[in-house]
């Protein structure tokens, strides 16, 4: 756990599953849970008195290879930007559909399959 969660960070993912609905196939969204937390263990199994009671945000974890699709050339972490069309294309989308309000530009996956 690196930072809480908070309920607008659940309506931010809320509202980029609507946009990739309407961008058609080719961009899945997994809107995460917020949950509460009761009782938070360390790795050694100590109590994390700082976690308790805090909200967080939980998602299913994706198996196949991490990926970060990003809307502009530049180096991130250890690597180098790859240009992806799809993820591409739903950036400009959100842009557009939003009427220019917002764009959603970092996400961050696995390609499946299909693309």
């Amino acid at each position: 756990l690196k930072t809480p969660g908070q309920r607008n960070d659940v309506l931010d993912h809320v509202i980029a599953a609507q946009h990739a609905k309407d961008f058609g196939p080719g961009i899945r969204f997994v809107v995460p849970v917020l949950a509460r937390v009761d009782v938070a263990l360390s790795d050694d199994g100590e109590r994390v008195e700082a976690w308790e009671g805090r909200e967080v945000l939980l998602e299913p974890l994706l198996e196949g290879v991490y990926e970060k699709f990003v809307c502009r050339r530049h180096k991130f972490g250890s690597g180098t930007f790859t240009y992806h069309p799809i993820p591409q294309a739903f950036f400009h989308f959100t842009y557009e559909s939003s009427g220019g309000s917002s764009v959603v530009w970092d996400l961050q996956g696995i390609r499946e399959d299909n693309g």
